[in-house]
């Protein structure tokens, strides 16, 4: 069962902006079709009051769509206190969402929102996540057009009329979107405890393994690919940029992530990367037909600009399909080798991490990687 877990204040639309957020893919990869929906909030005066427009919301949803989402009387948790201002309440607080992640929907997904409620109560939700989230698949904070969020508000959202309050409880696409917040979520691992990565990696969480090299090697090996994946990224980056681009990571643009986005004048670079630990991997087609989807998407939005793209691996070896070569030419991709030094893949083998995740991997330039022979009679 999919379950969204989202802590509730005085500002209902977060709740129900968050599930149309997951339903539509705003803001994430994919779309997410949640099953219930559980609220956590304090005895606060009100709350009941925004949690039975929550359900009303989902009914007029299920009427319009057929879609059933559970949020009945056994969805609304609180705690007894209307607000965390003590030890007692931050205690009760603090059991609430670690028996909802650790027992109740351990073993469901879970996407766990922080947006509404108090501050300390984020805080407390995304520790217990870290600790006990064995089932969370995202944790998101929810961004919603200012207008919207000062409709939302307690003091405005009786008082603004029935059409306007319906848009707070149902956001327009493009005025509510999720962002991700990517956390690591202690797991028992054969050998001891692992660090597992959830959500996508960011600078933050580098620059946090750079300081202490030591939690790599508690890393789950998806984790550590990740984290492998991510400063290679890095790495192709700092040389764009050492070419006068433009270059930032991670870029998003539309549904689309990128992995590498430079810009130098009118020129628009975008850069689909591929690290491959072991040399004998080549890069994965699926590569190919990201830079693609993304290629084409640019050159809708923006045609007036000069889009390329890039595929970068360590290695120049492409997956056996006939198909690769003619979708890259007719595309204009160009497939590129960043050649690392030697110590790098040592380091590696041997988790020499503290050098790893600070020092430049690259040897040489970032070359083009041209079709042999063979590749062009088989795509005949």
């Amino acid at each position: 069962m999919k379950v969204l877990i989202s802590l509730l204040g005085l500002s209902p639309g977060v709740v129900t902006g968050a599930y149309y957020a997951l339903y539509h893919g705003w803001g994430i990869d994919e779309p997410v079709r949640v099953d219930k929906v559980v609220t956590l909030g304090t005895s606060e005066v009100g709350v009941d009051r925004f949690e039975s427009e929550i359900a009303r919301e989902f009914e007029r949803w299920r009427q319009e769509t057929g879609i059933q989402v559970q949020y009945d009387d056994s969805c609304r948790e609180h705690i007894t206190a209307e607000d965390l201002r003590d030890e007692e309440s931050v205690h009760e607080f603090r059991e609430k969402i670690t028996r909802l992640l650790r027992e109740d929907y351990r073993n469901d997904d879970v996407y766990l929102v922080v947006a509404g409620g108090r501050k300390s109560m984020a805080a407390l939700a995304a520790v217990a996540a870290q600790l006990y989230g064995y089932g969370v698949r995202g944790m998101y904070h929810l961004y919603v057009d200012r207008n919207l969020e000062e409709d939302g508000s307690p003091d405005r959202f009786w008082k603004i009329d029935l059409e306007q309050r319906r848009k707070v409880m149902r956001p327009p696409e493009g005025q509510c979107r999720l962002v991700d917040v990517a956390f690591f979520q202690i797991r028992p691992g054969v050998q001891g405890a692992q660090l597992v990565l959830c959500g996508r990696m960011q600078d933050y969480i580098l620059d946090y393994l750079a300081d202490n090299p030591e939690l790599v090697t508690v890393l789950e090996p998806d984790t550590r690919g990740q984290v492998l994946g991510y400063v290679f990224e890095a790495q192709v980056a700092n040389y764009l940029r050492d070419k006068g681009y433009d270059a930032r990571q991670s870029k998003k643009i539309g549904q689309y992530e990128i992995d590498v986005y430079a810009e130098r004048g009118d020129e628009i670079l975008i850069c689909e990367c591929q690290f491959r630990e072991n040399p004998a991997q080549p890069i994965e087609s699926k590569k190919i037909n990201q830079a693609i989807d993304r290629l084409k998407y640019l050159r809708e939005q923006l045609p007036e600009r000069q889009i390329s793209a890039w595929v970068v691996s360590n290695v120049d070896m492409l997956e056996d399909d006939v198909n690769l070569w003619p979708k890259i030419r007719e595309w204009g991709i160009e497939i590129r080798q960043a050649p690392l030094r030697p110590k790098v893949l040592r380091r590696i083998q041997h988790q020499s991490w503290a050098a790893l995740l600070r020092e430049n991997w690259l040897a040489e330039e970032i070359r083009q990687v041209k079709p042999s022979e063979d590749d062009l009679s088989l795509s005949l």
